[in-house]
């Protein structure tokens, strides 16, 4: 069903199919109904996230219309995030919020929906040191939503530490923004400037890419997965949120031993249980997903019974 929502007809009937509230072509004013319902700012990324003015258990994204707006992509490509999202809720309720409800406004729309009480693992990790088992542990849950997003033909496109949200539990994982998603194998025009999220979270593929169009696969999370969980590892070494996308390693030479280099001298200092065949088993992981050939990167399957093996083996847990 998912791989049929390509169309803006087909993504109205969507919207319907997942019984979410929209008003399409209204002659609503942005800034009136902003008054109305946006409180306090949450998130202050490209797109402002607001708790709900009238009930704090919704939060509200606000998505401007682009200027050079062509035969209404933008309007598609909202309505394509909110079914998206929309769909991996129906199917996975823990792994997204849920969403409330769609509105265009004369300048663009908003997005309502549920609110996830907790934090972006970047404050998590930074405020919170944790020893190595709970990060793998960690690594392993937000392992287990890529690959459930990537079950449905999803690829989320933007995966980074403040696009996955730990809930107050400290248990359950969530992934947010879903602006950049779209559907494994999809063919589309390639924009330059729309390279996803930090060039640490940029794979060599895009920057090498010379063709008009681009066909998204699910190689680009699993680089991104390698990443994050790089990050998660070794994120507390430094400790200020404004350097956590820093220059994590030379990757864009294509060489995969510089990987591997990179990758062993940053684990390496913050001694992970102090066990050699641990570290290099970590490293292995990490360098089959951000490997610099895309067609030879893992699943997130694959990484997911990797961590599990760590885990018994070092860890002393049980399957």
């Amino acid at each position: 069903m998912i791989k049929k929502v390509i169309s803006l007809n087909k993504l109205l009937t969507s919207l319907e199919r997942f019984n979410i509230p929209h008003q399409i072509n209204t002659k609503v004013k942005h800034q009136t109904l902003a008054e109305e319902i946006c409180g306090p700012v949450l998130n202050k990324s490209a797109s402002k996230v607001y708790i709900h003015k009238k009930n704090s258990n919704f939060v509200i994204k606000e998505i401007f219309k682009h200027k050079n707006d062509r035969k209404g992509a933008f309007s598609a490509s909202v309505q394509k995030e909110a079914v998206i999202q929309a769909w991996i809720n129906h199917i996975y309720p823990d792994d997204t919020p849920k969403i409330k409800a769609l509105i265009k406004t004369d300048e663009g729309y908003f997005i309502i929906m549920e609110r996830i009480y907790g934090k972006d693992i970047l404050d998590y990790i930074v405020e919170k040191p944790n020893p190595l088992e709970k990060k793998l542990t960690l690594c392993l849950k937000v392992a287990e939503k890529i690959r459930n997003i990537h079950k449905l033909d999803i690829v989320h496109r933007d995966l980074r530490l403040m696009n996955v949200m730990i809930k107050e539990d400290e248990q359950t994982v969530c992934l947010i923004d879903f602006g950049l998603a779209t559907l494994h194998d999809l063919k589309f025009r390639f924009h330059r400037e729309l390279l996803l999220g930090p060039s640490d979270y940029t794979p060599d593929e895009d920057y090498l890419r010379t063709d008009e169009y681009q066909i998204v696969k699910k190689s680009v999370d699993l680089y991104c997965l390698g990443v994050l969980m790089f990050e998660i590892l070794a994120n507390e070494k430094y400790g200020e949120k404004e350097k956590y996308h820093r220059k994590l390693i030379s990757i864009k030479n294509n060489n995969n031993k510089k990987i591997k280099k990179g990758i062993e001298k940053r684990l390496k200092e913050i001694k992970p249980a102090q066990k050699p065949n641990e570290l290099k088993e970590i490293i292995e992981l990490l360098c089959e997903l951000m490997h610099h050939n895309p067609e030879k990167r893992k699943s997130a399957e694959w990484a997911i019974n990797k961590i599990k093996t760590i885990l018994v083996k070092h860890h002393g847990w049980r399957y």
